[in-house]
Parts: C-alpha cells; structure tokens; sequence
C-alpha cells in the first residue's frame, strides 16, 4: 500500500459513500491515477463500490466507502 491508497482510505474512513469526482477534488489526483487506485483498493477488498438507485437517465453513478 502507498501514499495515495492511505490517502484515499483516511478520506474515506468516515463510512459516508462518495462519488469519484467528489474524491477526485479532494485527493489531486489525476483522474486516471485514482481509477488505478480505487480498482485496486475495491480489489483487495479495502473498499466497497455500489450503485445508489437513481431517478433519472444516464450512467449510473458509482459510490466508494469503506466496509
């Protein structure tokens, strides 16, 4: 595990489900550095990805959070 994982893990430890731009804004990381991170991190089982139920049209959004 490197800086970035740690990173990404203590802004997620407060158990709250975020979205990739949201993290994106608060870790400054290239967009393609975090997706690296955060597949790996989903699998080694770190993090949880899910899918909120939506209301409208158009990709659904994926949510990261810890277990």
């Amino acid at each position: 595990m490197d800086l970035f994982d740690v990173t990404i893990l203590n802004l997620l430890r407060d158990g709250k489900p975020r979205e990739f731009q949201q993290i994106l804004s608060e870790v400054k990381l290239s967009h393609n550095t975090l997706r690296l991170h955060l597949d790996s991190l989903a699998n080694q089982n770190l993090i949880s990805k899910g899918k909120p139920p939506i209301n409208r049209r158009g990709r659904p959004r994926i949510t990261y959070s810890t277990h």
